[in-house]
């Protein structure tokens, strides 16, 4: 379950249709905020170090539960091992104090 502060949405759409307000999306964010992170692509280390870290459990997480395709794991080193063998893309905003994190399957 969410904490009220976390939301978890998912989208799909035509990659032809998105890309044009792609763009002027991020810009109007990054204006927004005062703190604005580029994401960051992990590896495989990354992947574990930051997604077993009890700090991105605990508080960025939603549930303490890791969600792709639908299916939820729980951040278990053996879970990971599984999830990273899928060739998936995980993204953070910082490598060490995440904020924001996604993971997901390629275009």
């Amino acid at each position: 379950m969410c904490r009220p502060d976390q939301k978890i949405f998912t989208v799909q759409f035509e990659t032809e249709t998105i890309i044009p307000g792609l763009g002027a999306a991020i810009n109007q964010l990054k204006e927004s905020v005062a703190e604005w992170e580029d994401p960051i692509l992990l590896g495989a280390t990354y992947v574990k170090r930051v997604f077993l870290s009890p700090e991105v459990v605990d508080e960025v997480l939603p549930g303490k539960t890791i969600i792709q395709d639908w299916a939820p794991y729980k951040p278990l080193e053996s879970n990971l091992e599984k999830l990273v063998r899928q060739d998936l893309i995980w993204i953070v905003d910082d490598k060490e104090e995440p904020r924001v994190i996604s993971l997901g399957t390629a275009p």
